[in-house]
């Protein structure tokens, strides 16, 4: 990968940067001056605006969604592949609609930080991590290819997906986990000095979320509303079913209702299990194919390499339970 260009230079933003800065070129662009002096102190080539990242081969939307999809929509068609990282993709696949010229991979790296800003990058932000792609028919091959390939550079698994299951899928595993510790905040009182002072791993590990900014927090899970409100009255409803059990003293109810939560651990602890297969795949258009017939069963790409004989690809399977 020869030029990344970054707009968007936050804690994601700034993190791609950072990964791809030890590989080769990248361009940023941040609307703050003292983000753009910092970037340049590490070796960014910091741009005017979005249309001086063009002649990246890979431009990265690190912008809020609604950032994103209002950048995206004013895209001149051109020669970059262009991803995005925001949390909700129905969204921004919405926005492309309105400029389906422009090579667009629309995409969510399952990463991050209760930190924010610039300095809160790091480059080794992605190893290890889930780092879903949605894919249609009309996806651009070698756009994707190339998008593929800068996910696996920087450590991550690419994860196949459409917009609608992905964003059902994370209003579960990361929007209502946010919100189930802004309902733990909501329930303490501004002076419980006792409770605090008592809290140990428990608290420290459901609230760690919490320090995130609340207003970086709010626009994500709004950017994916009507999802993480059906999950937060589903929790709601659960909470009410495990209070009925409480206020009855009915240890085997409560129990039985912790088992799903128990067993749910559980499985994400072995969610990395599953067939690996090493592929030769001839063509980005065949690859783009072999990615979209398997949309939304959880497989993962490990690695991909491109050569004269087409692509040399890993695959983990979806998990064998």
């Amino acid at each position: 990968m020869s030029v990344v260009g970054v707009c968007g230079l936050g804690l994601i933003g700034s993190s791609i940067a950072r990964a791809a800065l030890l590989r080769g070129r990248v361009l940023g662009y941040d609307p703050d001056q003292r983000t753009r002096e910092d970037a340049a102190a590490i070796g960014i080539d910091v741009r005017g605006g979005l249309t001086e990242l063009l002649e990246s081969d890979v431009l990265v939307l690190a912008g809020p969604t609604a950032v994103n999809a209002a950048l995206l929509s004013e895209l001149p068609p051109g020669t970059a592949a262009v991803m995005d990282v925001g949390s909700a993709k129905l969204p921004i696949v919405e926005a492309w609609a309105s400029n389906p010229a422009v090579r667009f991979i629309p995409s969510h790296p399952m990463a991050g930080s209760e930190f924010a800003g610039f300095s809160a990058g790091r480059a080794d932000l992605f190893q290890g991590a889930s780092w879903p792609v949605v894919i249609v028919e009309h996806t651009d091959p070698q756009a994707l290819a190339l998008v593929l390939s800068l996910i696996a550079a920087m450590g991550a698994r690419a994860v196949p997906v459409s917009a609608a299951a992905h964003d059902r899928a994370v209003a579960t595993v990361s929007h209502l986990p946010h919100l189930l510790a802004g309902a733990l905040g909501q329930t303490m009182s501004n002076h419980e000095s006792l409770a605090l002072r008592l809290a140990a791993g428990s608290f420290r590990d459901v609230t760690r979320i919490s320090g995130s900014p609340p207003a970086r927090t709010a626009e994500f899970v709004v950017a994916n509303h009507e999802q993480a409100a059906a999950r937060a009255r589903a929790a709601a409803s659960a909470l009410n079913a495990v209070a009925d059990s409480l206020d009855a003293a009915a240890v085997d109810d409560v129990a039985d209702w912790l088992e799903a939560s128990h067993r749910a651990r559980g499985l994400f602890e072995s969610s990395r299990s599953g067939e690996v297969e090493q592929l030769i795949i001839p063509s980005a258009e065949a690859l783009r194919d072999r990615l979209l017939a398997a949309r939304d069963t959880g497989l993962e790409v490990l690695s991909i390499d491109g050569g004269s004989a087409g692509f040399q690809v890993a695959l983990l399977g979806a998990p064998p339970w």
